[in-house]
């Protein structure tokens, strides 16, 4: 699957996934859990981890467990594709956080650390923080320059985000040894 393929496969099941919810809610309030909403609540149950990612939600977060290097990339462009649907912060965040610990070649190194700058301009969402958790992961330079910017010309919300990013990086580089 090419990553073009593979992105538009993440997006049209984050679209399948968002009307499979609203379907839950349509039911639910036509007839609280009536037949109609206890169908559309199985129906969402039921295909929620083959949707949420290829392949199987559990399976890719089972193999990031395991530090499978073939599923990294799929992960790292999943993140990029940044989808929306029920759940998907929480998984985002678990993806983010089992990526710490597995072994992540300079280029994943990088767009990870876009991944991060993004993070901090754009989401409004806990995932910023665990992204700031792999900081000390990416290469510093750009992560730390890219911050002290926001900080010092960012509005205030997003020069909070990038100030927990160098308090991150400030306390990990004392604490932990870079890979």
């Amino acid at each position: 699957m090419t990553n073009d393929s593979f992105t538009r496969q993440i997006n049209e099941n984050a679209k399948l996934l968002r009307e499979l919810h609203d379907r839950i809610g349509e039911t639910y309030r036509k007839q609280p859990h009536g037949p109609e909403h206890s169908a559309a609540c199985a129906e969402f149950h039921n295909q929620y981890d083959q949707l949420a990612f290829p392949g199987g939600m559990q399976r890719a977060l089972a193999r990031l467990l395991e530090k499978d290097k073939s599923i990294i990339e799929p992960t790292i462009k999943y993140l990029q594709a940044d989808p929306m649907y029920f759940y998907s912060g929480y998984a985002k965040v678990k993806m983010i956080r089992r990526l710490k610990h597995c072994p992540l070649t300079p280029g994943q190194r990088k767009r990870l650390a876009e991944l991060l700058i993004h993070s901090v301009d754009h989401i409004k969402h806990r995932e910023y923080q665990e992204y700031a958790r792999l900081a000390h992961l990416i290469p510093l330079p750009n992560v730390k320059k890219a911050m002290q910017q926001r900080v010092a010309k960012c509005d205030r919300i997003i020069a909070s985000r990038a100030e927990y990013v160098l308090n991150v990086l400030s306390h990990s580089l004392k604490n932990k040894p870079l890979r």
